[in-house]
This record gives structure tokens, sequence and C-alpha cells, in this order.
């Protein structure tokens, strides 16, 4: 039997209310009751909401974990003086304190920005990975970078990898580096030139 276009509208509209992923839960509905395969849907709507009460996020590649925290881990051999420059220049605070691995927590925030530090040679890595942090860069988006420019490089003194400088793609940013070279990029997002405007999905910069 085939459905009216409103009605089958108006069904899938219904089932994915709220879903995380609209389009997806829509196109998915709208497809298996044109086909008339209820018990298809059932099943589907059943697993859908289950993993939606979880918190899950569901795209076209199937269900993909629920994520409660995401926080880069620095691989060093100073753990003590690495938390120490976070502490001291970034205004993170420890959860959790070993001789071997730091948590940082950076209070004050909507989103509960983390970053962990950990003895590269613990057991807990893998024996190929047991080595120092290498190619990493940190972005820290700030309302202000000339202020942060002002407070970290002139007062500080935390050495300048690449000067403070306006982009075409979109920003204005500075680089630092931590006590393990790993490279701080601070920025202010600012206007991109059209020709890069165009590449946005959203106007960030307004």
């Amino acid at each position: 039997m085939q459905i009216p276009i409103r009605e089958l509208d108006t069904k899938a509209k219904s089932l994915c209310r709220g879903a995380r992923d609209f389009a997806f839960c829509y196109d998915t509905v709208s497809l298996i009751i044109s086909s008339g395969n209820g018990l298809n849907l059932l099943h589907y709507l059943h697993t859908y909401r289950m993993y939606v009460k979880m918190g899950a996020i569901i795209t076209e590649r199937g269900i993909i974990m629920k994520v409660s925290s995401f926080y880069p881990v620095i691989l060093t051999d100073q753990v003590i003086s690495t938390a120490a420059f976070y502490e001291d220049y970034f205004g993170f605070k420890k959860m959790f304190e070993a001789n071997w691995y730091i948590s940082l927590n950076m209070p004050g925030n909507d989103i509960p920005y983390e970053l962990a530090i950990l003895d590269a040679s613990h057991t807990t890595i893998p024996d190929a990975y047991r080595t120092k942090v290498r190619g990493l860069i940190l972005n820290f988006e700030v309302d202000d970078v000339d202020a942060e420019y002002e407070r970290l490089i002139r007062k500080a003194k935390l050495p300048l990898e690449l000067d403070i400088r306006s982009e075409d793609f979109g920003q204005r940013h500075f680089i630092t580096s931590d006590p393990n070279g790993v490279l701080i990029d601070i920025i202010t997002v600012i206007p991109p030139s059209n020709d890069f405007s165009t590449q946005y999905s959203e106007e960030i910069w307004k």
C-alpha cells in the first residue's frame, strides 16, 4: 500500500523528533515506511530509540559510541614540570595526581576542557609506543589573542615559535611551545578572505 507523501512526512517527522541526526533518521524512517515493511520499522525504531536514549550519535555509517569525554594525553619524561606549565600559564587544575600520570581540568567553562600528562615509559603504554610526544599542536581559541601575546610572550617570556599574525583563512594567532616541544597555537577567529569564506560550512567569525 502506498502512503500519501504528506502522511509519510508527518509520520517520519514525528518519529524522529529530537533525534541528534534528524536528516538521517527522517530519510531512513521514510524509506522503511514507504516500503511497507512494518516489522523492519519496529525493529529500527526500537534500536534507534534505545541508542538515542543512551546518548549515542547515529550517522549514515551506523551507531557511534556515546562519548562522555575526549582529551589529549601528552607522553613525556617531565610529568611534574609539564603539568605545572599548563597550570601556571593556561589555568588548568589537577584532578588526579600520581608520579606517572596527572589529569588536568580547566575550570570555569561550560565545556570541561581536559588534558592529561603521562610518563612515556609507563607500562600502560604498549612497548612500541613508549616514546615522548612528537608532532602535536594544541589549539587554544581565545577572545583576544593580542592580550594573550602580551601576557605569554612579552611578560612571561614563553618561547615564540611563530610571531603573531593574521591569516587569510580566518585566524589571528601566534605559536609558543611547552617543555616537551608541543606547539601551542593561540588563536582568535577573524573574518576570512573572500576566497576562504566559501570553504566554511558556517560563518563562525560572526
